[in-house]
């Protein structure tokens, strides 16, 4: 746990200077990606035994569950537990950012965030190259598949914001924004699916143009 913990603040600390470094949320949500995936391999292949002990114990807890709920309970694989190890690390990285430039911007520009995140969309050139590796990926490597999904974390957050975008333009109110989180913490699949295809879109009809120009 302290490695993982160690491990998720020299991510934060890379993707925040990357981020003051550049100014641009696309590639800073690129190398989010890349730095994560880098740090979980190297995790696992220099801590390869305390992995496997990590998974037994797991399988056991499952195991326990089973036996004494009377019910089957399959316990995860090791590909789906490095997973969601993999997704962990990259969603608090990108919690642990934004928290530091939320922070950031109260202290020099109150309010600034908000417009810097609602106007955060991928340039036309790394949408193509995000998708297009997803697609390879999750061919080459299907047994992978949770790993692959994390390339599509920058369309993810671009959709997500695009969203908050529409909430302000339109004046919906918040309560659209807490349905739209209940609804991605607990049907995660179909409603992060949902906001990777309005990310992905926006990249090349540019949403945000014509949803002004309808208002």
């Amino acid at each position: 746990l302290s490695l993982l913990s160690a491990v998720n603040l020299l991510n934060v600390l890379f993707v925040t200077y990357i981020l003051s470094f550049r100014g641009d949320w696309g590639i800073t949500l690129f190398y989010l990606v890349f730095s994560s995936f880098i740090l979980m391999s190297g995790i696992l292949l220099l801590f390869k035994g305390d992995f496997t002990s990590l998974v037994i114990r797991i399988s056991e807890a499952f195991k326990n569950a089973s036996q004494s709920g009377n019910i089957s309970i399959e316990a995860p694989s090791e590909r789906t537990i490095s997973a969601l190890m993999l997704w962990t690390l990259a969603l608090n990285t990108f919690i642990g950012v934004i928290i530091a430039r939320w922070w950031q911007a109260l202290l020099y520009n109150p309010g600034g965030f908000g417009e810097e995140f609602q106007g955060l969309k991928i340039k036309k050139i790394p949408a193509v190259i995000i998708v297009l590796s997803f697609l390879v990926l999750s061919v080459l490597f299907s047994d992978y598949s949770l790993w692959a999904q994390l390339i599509l974390f920058p369309m993810l957050i671009s959709g997500i914001a695009l969203l908050h975008w529409i909430v302000r333009n339109r004046n919906l109110g918040k309560g659209v924004l807490f349905v739209s989180y209940f609804a991605l913490v607990f049907f995660t699949p179909f409603v992060a699916a949902i906001f990777v295809f309005l990310g992905t879109l926006d990249c090349f009809v540019n949403l945000r143009d014509k949803l002004s120009y309808q208002s």
